[in-house]
């Protein structure tokens, strides 16, 4: 005769089953965490290295033609107070008050800003001869120079940012009035109204020069907001308005930028020490105040070779806490709660250093 289970035995292993199936539940549940876990960090550090090229390419391509490429980029150093903190001859300068941007001034909330420049091709190169007073006094058969507003398919001068390329130097100007056809054709540029920290002496460059319109695109990161966004002021006022803002991507944490310069000494080469003695600029902590270890206090824009960006994004983590990552020559690491930082960085020489004609 057979004899079945009771109904404690029974009891007994559909008790001992359930354990046995919620631990293998358990376990997979585990796995999936560490699964989902690993591909969001691994997601993370792609889109940090995407957001990087992108800038990298960005940076690469400015300047051209009798623009120099290192007239077109310029950088501001989160904790800096404003200039002259940093010299003006280096390209760099501390952080600037803009309306509607982020103070960047705070070492351990603020981030680097990197602004680049880019000639408007519907705007007319100018040559300009000589100037009188504040005006710039265009050569001959230039007339497309001279229009205020709109006509024949000319934009407006008005407010416009432009360079001054001559012969001695580049000056930053801006062209808020305008312009005169009367017997002798002139483009109004006030001295002072330039952006970042370019010389605004329209006298200094050297004649006969060329007026080059541009436009100033300023990258920057909203750290409360974790967000990538570029301010292209659209109106020329100086401050930043939600129409001129544009995002770039969310979930990004940070953003330093270092320049490297061939002057200590000029030898064709770039020495990174990861210290105050290579030829690089903040890309160390002991670099965080100008002029660092002094070899800087001599060098200029001309010598600027290469800039270096770093860019920390972030994913929430299943199974762990949130890590710190410490960018360059930022102050203190820098951390999230409940968040994987990834960061990476790379060196871009800027292009069209063989380039430009003048």
């Amino acid at each position: 005769m057979t004899r079945g289970f009771s109904l404690i035995e029974m009891m007994a292993a559909l008790a001992i089953a359930a354990v046995i199936i919620a631990g293998a539940t358990g376990a997979v549940m585990n796995i999936n965490r560490v699964v989902v876990d690993q591909s969001r960090r691994a997601a993370a550090w792609d889109e940090a290295k995407r957001l990087e090229e992108y800038l990298i390419s960005v940076a690469q391509g400015v300047g051209g033609g009798v623009v120099r490429p290192q007239t077109s980029i310029l950088f501001e150093n989160a904790g800096d107070p404003p200039p002259p903190a940093i010299p003006p001859s280096t390209g760099g300068m501390g952080c600037r008050v803009i309306s509607g941007v982020p103070n960047c001034t705070d070492p351990d909330q603020g981030a680097d800003r990197l602004t680049i420049l880019h000639e408007l091709s519907r705007f007319p190169q100018c040559p300009i001869a000589s100037t009188t007073g504040v005006n710039l006094n265009v050569g001959a058969g230039a007339a497309a120079c001279c229009l205020e507003d709109a006509v024949g398919g000319v934009p407006s001068w008005d407010g416009v940012q432009a360079l001054l390329v001559g012969s001695a130097g580049t000056a930053s100007v801006r062209l808020n009035s305008p312009n005169s056809s009367g017997p002798i054709c002139r483009v109004r540029a006030p001295p002072g109204q330039g952006s970042g920290v370019l010389p605004t002496a329209l006298g200094a460059v050297g004649f006969p020069a060329t007026l080059v319109v541009m436009s100033a695109s300023t990258y920057f990161v909203d750290r409360p907001a974790h967000a990538l966004e570029y301010w292209t002021d659209l109106d020329g006022d100086g401050a930043a308005t939600p129409n001129e803002l544009t995002l770039v991507h969310d979930q990004v944490y940070d953003l330093q930028i270092a320049a490297g310069y061939d002057g200590l000494p000029d030898d064709g080469r770039l020495d990174d020490f990861r210290d105050d003695t290579d030829e690089l600029l903040f890309n160390h902590t002991n670099d965080a105040l100008m002029p660092g270890n002094g070899n800087f206090a001599a060098v200029t824009t001309s010598q600027l070779r290469l800039v270096e960006i770093a860019i920390a994004g972030g994913t929430r983590v299943e199974i762990a806490g949130a890590n710190e990552v410490q960018l360059l020559d930022r102050a203190a690491p820098i951390s999230e709660p409940g968040v994987y930082l990834s960061h990476t960085s790379s060196k871009a020489f800027l292009r069209n250093l063989a380039v430009f004609t003048q």
